[in-house]
């Protein structure tokens, strides 16, 4: 999804690009996306249920909705 976001000129915060870092995450708010390995440290599993996905380990599984974290 990262990818897909800067490629249409989106500016989102990213970092390491490897599920490490957590400077991508993101809530997602509609949709469904399948997401590829990453650190606990960077997306607990608290925050998996609270909805929170890392933009640069998410594969979209549908056309969704995202908000930027306030930090």
């Amino acid at each position: 999804m990262l990818i897909a976001l800067l490629r249409h000129g989106i500016i989102f915060p990213y970092a390491c690009q490897s599920g490490v870092c957590g400077a991508c995450k993101c809530k997602l708010t509609k949709g469904r996306v399948n997401l590829d390995v990453y650190s606990d440290a960077a997306l607990n599993p608290a925050e998996v249920q609270q909805g929170l996905i890392l933009a640069c380990r998410a594969y979209l599984l549908s056309d969704v909705t995202i908000r930027k974290l306030d930090r």
